[in-house]
């Protein structure tokens, strides 16, 4: 008991950290820079939408890179970015059967930027709809309202890093985020 306690006031503060970087992003705050292990926030992510993961019977694998070096950026914006990912990777498996819905979650270390890909089994992006993708106020979902995608890409920018999507119809979408490693940015 204890420990579910101890679980539900973490999950409680980060989701309060979540809210209060979201009021900074809106107001064009800059992100606040620390010293961050994207393997972690990766794991801390997936496990804030873990019910999420369980009730719509996807199969999450991780293929982390055990030598991924910290980032420069701000840990709750980047855990915002992950959480519309992997949330927007579960809903684009919701009409595909059981059987196949899931999700990879990657990180991969260059000379310059650790890469995180976000693969889902889901049935794929038009090329047209991928182009406007990141637009504000684009939006697939009938009561999407079309920001969280370009929240997304204003949060990896001001980290000086590149978001993109890579899609074929039927097989599923891949995002691909890159933040640059810690002395690389600027």
């Amino acid at each position: 008991v204890q420990s579910s306690m101890e679980s539900m006031v973490a999950d409680a503060k980060r989701a309060s950290e979540i809210i209060k970087n979201l009021r900074a992003l809106s107001k064009k705050s800059s992100p606040v820079a620390s010293h961050v292990n994207l393997n972690e926030v990766l794991e801390e992510t997936v496990a804030l939408v873990q019910r999420e993961i369980d009730i719509n019977r996807v199969s999450l694998e991780f293929a982390l890179a055990a030598d991924l070096p910290q980032v420069c950026g701000d840990r709750v914006q980047l855990q915002q970015v992950i959480l519309n990912l992997v949330l927007n990777a579960i809903q684009a498996m919701s009409q595909a059967s059981a059987n196949i819905r899931k999700l990879l979650i990657e990180s991969i270390s260059d000379e310059r930027a650790a890469l995180v890909k976000i693969h889902d089994s889901g049935p794929g992006l038009t090329p047209e709809t991928r182009e406007k993708l990141f637009n504000p106020f684009y939006t697939t979902k009938p009561d999407g309202m079309g920001m969280g995608l370009s929240i997304c890409r204003s949060i990896v920018t001001a980290h000086g890093g590149s978001i993109t999507a890579n899609s074929l119809q039927g097989a599923g979408t891949t995002f691909e985020f890159t933040i640059p490693l810690e002395g690389e940015s600027g």
